[in-house]
């Protein structure tokens, strides 16, 4: 015996029990009863196709294969599930697994430290195979807790009443009139800006415990840019779709909508990387001249394990979105960076990241949008851009800062003459923050003109030169590049430069960006 999988196809039977009833018909043609083919299916396929699996001998599964209903017998396989595919968007397959550097460094294997408020070890995303083994330096243990593992019936293709209402996500046990919801696509509004997605399944479970067979969720704050789970079919619309069903709800007198059977539809390109609506924004209030955000990584709808409520089974995972997403993203880069530059502190890590991300659509070349409506961004939207881990191991240019700098730094941001938790003096002149050796440069306070400092190093084989190229369009801003190019004789060098900017008098006090 051998499992195998028949597939039909689409059907037409009326409902779920038809088509399970046809499948065992069929099964018990090569099975030679009822009883049999019930007790040889494992699942059946009743909704968007018909079809069934079962274990069945190779002669049986021959016989199905000649039948007219059947289109394919073939043998059940298990798959492993796929991770989002971030990292190929991000193309780290571009990023030699090896080179001769880490193979002869040991202090080349990288530990990654996590801060948080908790973790499931026994997910399978915690899986050492294809690793190698744990280095000796090692430290860590597992917890007591961890016990070692690594691992609505609808009808489809039929007419349903639409009701419009406005279900109270504020409180779960909010109902609606079952007299009235009953078999109806209800019509549910997002009223708050409140970026949860918890009121937007409370709304759906409202209509679901209402009898709804499905939901339409009028959403002008986050549209469909999310991925909501939902225990109804649901289909949310943005801004640009609802006057369109608002007008039709007004002018049909009995509206109507249809539940079509799933289908895969392969669209256009999507423009991308593009910043999600709900991502954090500049300027830096704290520090305002150091530019915020420092970098963008991908953070929507990403596939991540998702530890269950406590004390019900293993870890599971679910699609999220936000920056415990794109976190994620951007220390494993740096993990990588880190693997093959050993040596490299954190801010050159850091600088190299920056200093290789891009402000532009990954195919076309348009400049990063954001929200849905494809809202023009700055800097305070992207920060250096997105990532882009094989550029970063190959900065060419790196801006380190130390112990002294961000204490200098910190003396300069607060005004004070010491710094009690790390009893530190703070120098008798000031350094200005914008002078912190950041791989950005900001400037939140000019009146007249500033001329800002920074040190970099060359990370390279034999002498390099490099010349200065400002895009900077705007006539209110003036700068002078000093000097205009930086030669190096080897790798290792350190060179300085200067920026001086100049305001124009008349500068209406408005952000200018360049780079």
């Amino acid at each position: 015996m051998q499992h195998y999988v028949v597939y039909m196809g689409e059907h037409s039977y009326p409902d779920s029990d038809s088509v399970i009833l046809s499948n065992h018909e069929l099964l018990a043609s090569v099975a030679g009863s009822i009883g049999q083919a019930e007790e040889a299916t494992t699942h059946h396929y009743h909704k968007s196709f018909r079809g069934f699996s079962a274990f069945l001998t190779p002669k049986q599964a021959q016989k199905l294969r000649e039948t007219e209903s059947v289109i394919s017998v073939f043998e059940s396989k298990s798959a492993k599930l796929h991770t989002t595919h971030s990292w190929e968007f991000l193309g780290t397959d571009a990023i030699p697994q090896n080179n001769e550097q880490t193979k002869m460094d040991p202090k080349s294997d990288v530990i990654i430290g996590v801060f948080d408020t908790g973790v499931r070890p026994e997910s399978q995303s915690f899986s050492d195979d294809g690793l190698g083994p744990v280095p000796e330096r090692f430290k860590g243990t597992c917890g007591d807790q961890a016990d070692g593992s690594a691992i609505n019936s609808l009808q489809m293709d039929k007419y349903y009443g639409i009701i419009d209402a406005t279900a109270g996500a504020a409180d779960v046990n909010q109902s609606l009139d079952a007299n009235l919801s009953k078999e109806k696509i209800v019509v549910c509004t997002a009223e708050t800006k409140d970026f949860s997605m918890e009121n937007r399944r409370t709304k759906g479970a409202v209509v679901n415990n209402g009898g709804g067979v499905g939901m339409i969720l009028i959403d002008p704050f986050i549209g469909n840019e999310l991925g909501i789970e939902n225990v109804i079919p649901t289909t949310v619309l943005g801004s640009k779709e609802i006057e369109f069903l608002q007008e039709y709800l007004k002018t049909e007198k009995i509206p109507t909508a249809i539940i079509h059977p799933t289908e895969t539809v392969i669209s256009d390109t999507i423009p991308s990387p593009d910043m999600a609506f709900f991502s954090s924004k500049g300027p830096n209030i704290v520090a305002t001249d150091i530019i915020k955000p420092d970098i963008t990584a991908p953070g929507v709808n990403i596939l991540a394990s998702k530890p269950p409520p406590s004390g019900q089974g293993v870890a599971i995972y679910k699609f999220d979105s936000g920056t415990s997403m794109s976190c994620p993203h951007v220390s494993a880069v740096a993990a990588i960076i880190k693997s093959h530059h050993p040596s490299w502190s954190s801010s050159a890590i850091k600088s190299a990241l920056m200093t290789t991300a891009y402000a532009m659509h990954k195919i076309g070349g348009e400049p990063i949008l954001k929200n849905m409506k494809g809202s023009s961004t700055t800097p305070f939207d992207y920060g250096s851009g997105h990532i882009n881990p094989a550029a970063a191991l190959d900065p060419g240019l790196i801006y380190e800062y130390g112990t002294d700098d961000m204490i200098n730094f910190l003396c300069s941001s607060t005004n004070q003459t010491k710094i009690p938790l790390l009893e530190a003096n703070c120098p008798d002149t000031p350094v200005p923050t914008y002078d912190l050796n950041y791989p950005s440069i900001g400037v939140a306070t000019m009146d007249g003109s500033i001329t800002v400092n920074r040190t970099v190093t060359y990370y390279g084989e034999g002498p390099a030169i490099f010349d200065s190229e400002v895009d900077l369009d705007n006539p209110n801003v003036k700068f002078i590049v000093t000097p205009k190019q930086l030669e190096f004789k080897e790798a290792g060098e350190n060179i300085s430069f200067s920026v001086k900017f100049m305001a124009d008098s008349t500068s209406p006090g408005s952000w200018v960006f360049g780079s």
